[in-house]
């Protein structure tokens, strides 16, 4: 069996975009997402709605997770001050421009996913 596993989109919509229509010409049984849908990029509503639309199951990442929970940081981790900086800014944009309904996917989102 030949799975499509796609990973860290982080709110790059075009990009996954892109990476769908080249998994569909591929001879893939099945396409799993396997965490971190949203963060860092600008289009958080707009790649989870393809997810949600395509009925791809996955789980959630640590990214997904905390901003469902609105949690106080997205347990990323940086060696570099400035880097961390924006990762933090970063978050909580995201954090303010999800929709309600895209909290709920992502906190409806699994762990763990046994195929």
């Amino acid at each position: 069996m030949r799975l499509a596993l796609l990973s860290d989109v982080h709110a790059n919509r075009p990009a996954l975009e892109a990476v769908m229509a080249d998994v569909a010409t591929r001879a893939v049984e099945c396409t799993y997402h396997i965490g971190d849908l949203v963060g860092y990029g600008p289009w958080p509503n707009e790649t989870v709605d393809l997810i949600r639309q395509s009925h791809m199951a996955g789980v959630a990442g640590n990214y997904d997770s905390t901003v469902a929970a609105a949690y106080k940081h997205c347990g990323c981790k940086y060696t570099d001050a400035r880097q961390e900086e924006i990762s933090h800014a970063s978050f909580e944009w995201t954090k303010r421009h999800v929709s309600e309904p895209t909290r709920q996917f992502l906190g409806a989102l699994p762990f763990r996913l046994d195929v």
